[in-house]
């Protein structure tokens, strides 16, 4: 197959075509000069397409099967990120279907996939960047000011960059509430009222324990776009009283934006592997982190920083916990209360929403065994 530069939309595709000459381009039908897709050409961009699909199944389907899988679930949405695929597309679909050929191209004679690094596909658990998974290595070893991983994704940060325009409404709750003695027609008693004023920005660098985008002792505002999601992000259990409060920028911001959505968004623009780096990253941020392991707050943590000194105002990310949106913004300076927004709510009763996970020992069509041997006897399924 041929094809013109116009019809490339993922230029990093364009280092692996060759052969340039004038003839018709097989994707716009248009006579104009051309390149080759290749062998390489066709292994980038299916490398790619196999990224979309979950460990387990592409584990546990043989390379035909999962060959039909590819060309027959999401191919040409997919394919189209990277190439022009508005005419003969069916036509398009079929010869890389044959030419992509898994049983020569990524299995090796022993029916072992080849190359397994370069093959191994993302999914909502699955889905780490090499380059993540180096810095993450990197901040196990040392302070996070001698990190210097040496990526060139921070380049692309400006294109994230999301502008919030002054006297924007966000919300931030705190546990808990004012309780003050006072009189009251000369009786006296506890007044209960929520935090005001300062009290509901962010506490002082003495104060601050470590979060998902700061350090311990160092002081950020974190916000919300609803009230819902500003309360849930606190934790409260049933009978705990939060204050929240409405908070205004008083300043234009200039944020990085990685919500899910918008790095989908920006794929042309990233390229495709500053978008899978981007794109982990947006995932991380959303993902409930457990107490005992937020040590997993070092790389984003790192990343925080990072950002900062690029010399914007904060993060925007997708909320752990609701369908809202989270806002992190460094300088507490830049943002204040509205007037008398302040208010209390008493948490009556907390849900949880919850997916069934795959018993991992039946998700493979091949046997497996444990290390211990004591394991196999204790935990082994039969498949007679």
């Amino acid at each position: 197959m041929f094809i013109c530069d116009d019809c490339v939309k993922d230029k990093d595709i364009v280092k692996h075509l060759s052969n340039k000459q004038l003839m018709k381009c097989d994707f716009c039908g248009i006579q104009k000069i051309t390149q080759e897709i290749t062998h390489e050409t066709i292994r980038c961009i299916a490398t790619d397409i196999m990224k979309q699909y979950s460990f387990s199944e592409y584990s546990r389907k043989s390379s035909a099967m999962f060959s039909g899988v590819i060309m027959n679930n999401g191919f040409l949405a997919i394919l189209s990120k990277m190439l022009n695929m508005s005419n003969h597309s069916e036509e398009i679909i079929k010869e890389f279907e044959m030419e992509t050929g898994f049983d020569s191209c990524f299995l090796s004679e022993n029916g072992k996939y080849s190359d397994m690094h370069l093959l191994r596909p993302m999914s909502d658990d699955d889905a780490i960047h090499s380059d993540w998974l180096m810095i993450e290595d990197l901040l196990e070893k040392d302070n996070y000011y001698d990190v210097n991983p040496g990526i060139d994704h921070f380049k692309s940060l400006s294109m994230l960059e999301y502008k919030i325009n002054p006297d924007q409404h966000f919300y931030r709750a705190r546990l808990g509430c004012n309780k003050v003695n006072g009189w009251c027609d000369d009786l006296e008693r506890i007044f209960s009222f929520p935090y005001v004023k300062d009290e509901m920005l962010a506490p002082p660098p003495m104060l601050c324990t470590s979060g998902r985008l700061n350090r311990h002792g160092i002081s950020h505002l974190y916000m919300a776009n609803n009230r819902d999601t500003a309360i849930s992000e606190i934790k409260p259990s049933p009978g705990n009283i939060c204050s929240i409060a409405i908070i205004s920028n008083t300043f234009e911001l200039r944020m990085i934006d990685l919500r899910k959505e918008s790095i989908d968004d920006k794929y042309f623009d990233l390229g495709h592997n500053s978008y899978y780096f981007y794109y982990t990253v947006a995932k991380r941020l959303s993902e409930p982190i457990e107490p005992q392991m937020q040590n997993k707050y070092l790389i984003t943590q790192y990343l925080s920083e990072r950002i900062r000194k690029e010399n914007f105002d904060g993060i925007v990310y997708n909320s752990a916990i609701t369908d809202g949106i989270n806002y992190l913004v460094f300088d507490n300076k830049k943002a204040s209360i509205v007037n008398d927004s302040e208010f209390m709510v008493k948490i009556k009763q907390v849900s949880y929403k919850y997916d069934d996970c795959d018993d991992e020992r039946k998700t493979y069509d091949c046997p497996i065994s444990f290390d211990n041997d004591d394991f196999d006897e204790k935990y082994g399924i039969s498949r007679n």
